[in-house]
């Protein structure tokens, strides 16, 4: 049976009232947390962390021998991305926390972090993700005890930062209290922490040059491509191309192709000659954030149009190693002409190769948390 959200797709008016409807809810959203926290007072990031650090009495130094843990969701893809990298600072333990339950979960999700706590002699933990899975007067508890650092993961937050369910916050906020840094990729949720008393940085995911590379030996054989789960404007996009004569093929949940094992989808990137993308959330072009996937196509040695973000220009230089696109129209007219132009593209492509090999892998990521942390901790004792 299909799905009605399928056949809204179909239909444009209902499409577009759909989006409207989606759009508006997000931009509400939006200005009621930007309304809350202007009237704030602003606290630079070096006085925030500082305050955290002398509160718990947080001891750290950068090595390569790190004894660490990582404690986040079962997912699968921080054990694929991000363990790999942390074992090349040292050893690296993972526990799971239970999130079948969501904030429900707390008591037994809380224990199972104590427990490991308590019998190991940890320099750093990780929380990967958490959304009220753990309470921050556990994690503070943790700090308190143990002088022990503890590094707050969140990615795609803004959309829930303080969100709460039966009193419970369950947004990005909570753990963020009883953390010593969060790192988050979006960069206007920044702000929002270090009113909150929370040390925050802007720092978008990274990549692994094990799991994402370029293959000169495949023929670029697919014109252009979208990986990633259809939803949103998304399906329109895909749309949009097609009546506009551009083969594009589309890979993930909810597309005709459906999802893709990762060695597939790795061997489709590296055969596309454009890699199509979309940073906005949901049904809006605004707000956005830089993903994750971005780093990951660039150092596949794709060249990768995106939707234009604000945050882009820090991490890539526009026209040269990344191609934005500011509506639909606009996105047509670049793919027809890159098309066209084979070196043009290649050599975009091969330029975000570098950059994202040189300044955007997890390592380069880990390097810089760590360098922040030791400067930080080395200032107070």
């Amino acid at each position: 049976m299909r799905k009605f959200k399928d056949y809204i797709l179909e239909v444009p008016v209902l499409h577009d009232v759909q989006a409207a409807f989606k759009n508006r809810q997000l931009q509400q959203y939006y200005k009621s947390l930007r309304d809350f926290y202007i009237s704030k007072p602003s606290r630079p990031f070096d006085e925030v962390i500082t305050e955290k650090i002398r509160l718990y009495d947080t001891t750290f130094t950068y090595r390569t021998d790190l004894n660490i843990l990582m404690f986040y969701d079962n997912s699968g893809w921080l054990d694929k991305h991000i363990k790999p990298t942390l074992n090349q600072f040292g050893k690296v333990d993972t526990a799971f926390f239970n999130d079948q339950n969501g904030y429900k979960d707390r008591e037994v999700n809380a224990n199972t972090l104590l427990n490991y706590t308590s019998s190991n002699n940890y320099d750093l933990i990780f929380i990967g993700g958490s959304r009220g899975h753990i309470s921050n007067e556990v994690l503070r508890k943790i700090m308190y005890e143990y002088k022990v650092p503890i590094i707050n993961f969140q990615f795609d937050d803004k959309q829930i930062f303080n969100r709460k369910v039966n009193d419970y916050q369950t947004g990005s906020l909570e753990a963020a209290y009883g953390c010593t840094l969060t790192f988050t990729n979006a960069k206007y949720s920044i702000d929002w922490y270090l009113k909150e008393g929370c040390p925050a940085v802007y720092l978008p995911e990274g990549s692994l040059p094990s799991l994402y590379y370029p293959d000169k030996a495949v023929k670029k054989d697919v014109d252009v491509a979208f990986f990633g789960q259809k939803y949103g404007l998304r399906g329109k996009l895909v749309k949009h191309l097609h009546r506009n004569n551009i083969n594009v093929v589309a890979y993930g949940p909810g597309w005709q192709n459906g999802f893709v094992e990762f060695e597939i989808q790795r061997q489709l990137i590296q055969r596309t000659k454009i890699v199509i993308s979309h940073e906005g959330v949901g049904y809006s072009f605004w707000p956005s954030h830089i993903k994750g996937k971005t780093f990951d196509f660039a150092l596949s040695g794709a060249c990768l149009l995106t939707s234009y973000s604000s945050e882009l220009p820090d991490w890539f230089v526009l026209n040269q190693e990344i191609l934005c696109y500011y509506n639909f129209e606009d996105a047509v007219d670049i793919i027809h002409y890159y098309l066209s132009h084979h070196d043009e593209r290649s050599t975009i492509a091969h330029n975000a190769y570098l950059k994202a090999l040189n300044y955007h892998t997890w390592w380069h990521r880990f390097d810089m948390i760590f360098k922040l942390l030791d400067k930080h901790c080395l200032k107070l004792k």
